[in-house]
């Protein structure tokens, strides 16, 4: 498993438990999606997440933050 419930909480700072139940149904679909992107040039990941960019959705938000964490690794590696 790529995350926790615990861990989508503390990235999207939620501290109630009203979407418990969502999230855990919507971690193995980021899960999925990321196994399906995780071998992809990074060019094309990006071109793709910019398509999703207009759906809002907590899927998205997930996407997004892993995106983010992945741009991140890049520039760490590209510096070695």
């Amino acid at each position: 498993m790529i995350t926790t419930l615990d861990q989508v909480k503390t990235i999207l700072g939620i501290t109630d438990t009203d979407q418990y139940i969502r999230i855990e149904a919507l971690i193995p679909l980021v899960e999925k999606d990321y196994l399906s992107i995780r071998n992809k040039p990074f060019d094309r990941v990006y071109k793709e997440y910019l398509a999703l960019k207009e759906n809002e959705t907590l899927v998205f938000l997930l996407l997004k933050k892993l995106l983010q964490t992945l741009t991140k690794f890049r520039y760490i590696l590209m510096e070695f």
